[in-house]
């Protein structure tokens, strides 16, 4: 007589499937480390999130305590500590409620063991974790084997908590961060993708000379088979900040994992400037968050992991440059990158700066370019696309929410003009360029703006000269060793 084993014929839905939508997150590592936030730090974060949802319009649907709220490296705490309850004196009711006020869910860094020696430990830890997401309506665990691996006879134990936290929170996301799991691996949402952290300058570096510290970033390849139930780890907002967007849009719009877009670290350290392009890269994702489950890998001709997403209709296309000069892509639009065919393809970039490239012809190529150690975003669409825009220049969209005047910028290199254009579907009451109005733009008509400054004589992005080499002191050794010693180099711990 064979008895089948139940657990393994048991079908269990881990929290998201393939074709689940991806859902925006922050974790807050190295904002803290191991010793863990506070609640008046906490707020302080999430009053930044308020702020970029009434100012852009940007929800985040995921803030997630990393290291230290409870458990830590190779410890396991609780809620009802006098270490949680000294940080946290209100509990964590404050943090929900804020979180819940922007339509943001709360998440947690742990281990997944925790369970003691004992029927009444493992009892508390089970009711502990539960609570979570009976209270407060958890969204994520991301358990790490930093805190400790799970013990083969705490498995049971487990997958027990698990199903009871899902019974509260069904879409609970379960990170699995390097562990052994056996019966409990089925109740995880998603593997480590190769095992490693994107901590830039430290775990994240770059392999080759570049302008900036992300081209090992920009360079990482695609998960197995565009899996979407993996964790890249997302983006780290930490040490040298610069071309994180270039960074976050391979990991929303070309990746595009069940957690995206998904930064960690200090985003508030980004220049003012930025803010808006952050929001902007968060509410086109959502935007097109629907479509972007489903992906394709474009041939070679396409550069470095070119992907397409999206629809029959509509299509995100990203691409990457990791050499030192401009390279232009052929992008056919057909079925090559997905598109079926319409009367009309409309065909814009969203990044590096925003462009309506034009309108073609179905199975017509349009030439891309792209810039030196940069990504792009492109759409391809046979719809009509609703998003503001300029025709004739390139601009950045800084303000799009319902009820507040949209703000986009003009761009231009000093010394040169530009003819432009508001395209017809666009209804607006008034038009300003530079507290100006300007009614021909009402009414359809071109305007022509001018930048000012002297006209580039040579290309911005050149050789600047040659380097002579010097000679080689004596005590290089000593110098090079002082030189190390002397150097801070904490990635903004």
């Amino acid at each position: 007589c064979i008895i089948p084993d139940i657990n393994s014929q048991e079908k269990v839905f881990p929290g998201a499937d393939e074709r689940t939508p991806s859902r925006s997150q922050y974790f807050s590592w190295i904002n803290n480390t191991n010793e863990g936030t506070t609640e008046e730090q906490t707020l302080i974060n999430l009053d930044f999130f308020k702020w970029l949802q009434d100012e852009y319009g940007m929800i985040l649907d995921i803030y997630a305590f990393d290291a230290g709220l409870t458990d830590g490296k190779n410890f396991y705490g609780s809620i009802h500590s006098d270490r949680f309850k000294k940080k946290f004196p209100q509990g964590l009711d404050n943090v929900y409620n804020r979180a819940k006020e922007m339509h943001t869910r709360l998440g947690l860094w742990g281990g997944p063991d925790g369970f003691g020696d004992t029927e009444e430990e493992t009892k508390a830890r089970k009711e502990e974790i539960i609570s979570l997401c009976r209270d407060y309506e958890w969204s994520l665990f991301k358990f790490d084997a930093v805190c400790g691996q799970l013990r083969a006879d705490k498995e049971d134990d487990f997958i027990d908590m698990m199903k009871q936290c899902r019974i509260y929170s069904p879409d609970l996301i379960l990170l699995n961060h390097r562990l052994a799991l056996d019966k409990g691996k089925p109740y995880a949402t998603t593997f480590l993708w190769e095992g490693n952290e994107t901590y830039i300058d430290v775990f994240s570096h770059n392999t080759v000379t570049a302008p900036h510290n992300r081209a090992g970033a920009l360079g990482r390849g695609l998960v197995p088979d565009l899996k979407r139930l993996t964790e890249d780890h997302g983006v780290c907002i930490s040490s040298c900040i610069d071309y994180w967007e270039d960074d976050l849009i391979l990991q929303a719009f070309n990746r595009s994992l069940i957690l995206a877009p998904e930064i960690y670290g200090n985003p508030w350290l980004m220049r003012d400037d930025e803010f808006h392009k952050l929001a902007r890269i968060y509410n086109l994702h959502r935007k097109y968050a629907s479509i972007l489950v489903d992906g394709m890998v474009l041939p070679d001709s396409y550069g470095q992991y070119p992907v397409s997403r999206g629809d029959r209709n509509t299509r995100l296309v990203t691409l990457r440059n990791l050499t030192w000069k401009d390279v232009s892509y052929s992008v056919n639009l057909n079925m090559e990158i997905g598109l079926d065919k319409g009367k009309n393809v409309e065909v814009r970039q969203y990044h590096p700066t925003e462009r309506i490239l034009g309108t073609f012809d179905y199975n017509d190529k349009v030439e891309v370019s792209v810039p030196p150690f940069r990504s792009v975003l492109l759409l391809v669409t046979t719809k009509k696309c609703d998003e503001p825009a300029v025709e004739g220049i390139d601009y950045y969209v800084t303000r799009n929410v319902p009820g507040k005047p949209v703000e986009i910028d003009l761009l231009g290199l000093p010394g040169t003009q530009n003819e432009i254009k508001l395209p017809s579907y666009i209804k607006a009451k008034r038009v300003l360029i530079d507290a100006q109005e300007v009614p021909e733009l009402l009414k359809g008509k071109s305007y022509n703006i001018s930048f000012e400054g002297e006209t580039l004589s040579k290309d911005h992005h050149r050789k600047l000269g040659v380097l002579k080499a010097a000679s080689i002191p004596s005590d290089v050794n000593a110098l090079y060793e002082a030189t190390v010693f002397a150097a801070d180099n904490n990635a903004l711990e």
